[in-house]
């Protein structure tokens, strides 16, 4: 389901090496991209994070 913010990962490398003064646009695509590992990270059910669900058995 949030998996499609992972788009944001390389948008934000792109920004920091093309438009590091755009501190505000770095920081939000930053955030956006950090949503699907912290969703994975802290817990969340299998439904919600596909790579867990196939490690759980």
């Amino acid at each position: 389901m949030l998996n499609w913010l992972l788009v944001f990962v390389p948008v934000t490398f792109a920004l920091e090496h093309f438009a590091p003064d755009r501190y505000l646009l770095l920081f939000a695509s930053a955030a956006l991209a950090i949503l699907p590992p912290a969703c994975c990270a802290r817990g969340s059910s299998p439904k919600s994070c596909p790579s867990r669900s196939a490690t759980a058995t």
